[in-house]
């Protein structure tokens, strides 16, 4: 098997080089068009699983916050991720990677909420150079299974149930819910290069059937193609700046087709709202 691992390195620093030349006005455009036009599938989802942008990263919030449906943060937890419910006003904490997370089972600090405080301050992006083994995903407990079936019975209601930390449970993503997956690079393939802490691809592997795994990024971060190892996970489409595609098919898919992203013309479209 080749070693992808000093490929991926490179890249990864390139693709840091390329966001960080992004300004602030760019990236407030960006997100602001994400929100003023989400792909249909995200209109149509159940609960739509977020995360919080690290500071050269697409801004995904007013996205979530526009959408009618439950959304979802993550948490790291022994180097895998948890999703739970969020609206503005949640408290957040410094979670892995100084990335913000919703405060579960521990005091809230006072951390601004960028959907409340305009002045929410960066916080330092992780320097990964190589990638790191990936994360051995189990299957789900049983006790998780329950907190899912409880959380995700009432989509309308979560955002009120699930407000105070101690109320919230662990959100498990089921057929016709979307990931929003942040990545550094992306191919016509679904191949996605992320940070090289493997939580994602942990997590993409938990996934089952019929969940949608969105890709989100910038002009420039859609490759003709991205170094990829047996571990790595592959996305179902991909959203860069104003271009995307999506894999008939999901992502077991073919770069052959790729179709432009909710195109009219493509009938097995996944992202298309029936």
């Amino acid at each position: 098997m080749t070693d992808t691992r000093p490929e991926k390195a490179g890249l990864r620093r390139a693709m840091r080089t390329l966001r960080a030349g992004i300004t602030p006005t760019q990236r407030q455009s960006h997100a602001q068009r994400l929100a003023e036009n989400p792909p249909p599938c995200l209109r149509g989802a159940g609960i739509v699983f977020g995360y919080y942008p690290m500071p050269t990263e697409a801004d995904v919030l007013p996205l979530l916050f526009a959408l009618d449906c439950t959304v979802a943060l993550p948490v790291v937890v022994e180097k895998t991720l948890q999703f739970y419910a969020y609206v503005p006003g949640d408290p957040l904490v410094v979670g892995a990677l100084n990335v913000m997370e919703p405060a579960v089972g521990q005091a809230a600090r006072a951390v601004p909420d960028p959907a409340v405080d305009a002045d929410v301050q960066d916080v330092p992006e992780p320097t990964v150079d190589a990638d790191v083994p990936e994360p051995v995903v189990g299957t789900d407990t049983q006790a998780q299974k329950a907190m899912a079936q409880t959380a995700n019975g009432t989509p309308g209601q979560e955002k009120r149930t699930l407000r105070s930390p101690s109320l919230r449970a662990v959100l498990i993503p089921k057929p016709g819910d979307v990931v929003l997956t942040p990545g550094l690079a992306y191919d016509a393939a679904g191949h996605r290069l992320g940070q090289g802490c493997g939580y994602y691809d942990g997590f993409l592997a938990t996934l089952a059937p019929g969940v949608v795994t969105l890709g989100i990024g910038f002009e420039g971060q859609l490759l003709a193609r991205v170094p990829s190892s047996p571990f790595d996970h592959k996305v179902d489409g991909v959203l860069c700046g104003a271009g995307g595609f999506c894999l008939r098919g999901g992502a077991s898919a073919t770069p052959q087709n790729a179709m432009p992203l909710c195109a009219a013309s493509c009938g097995g479209c996944r992202f298309m709202v029936k």
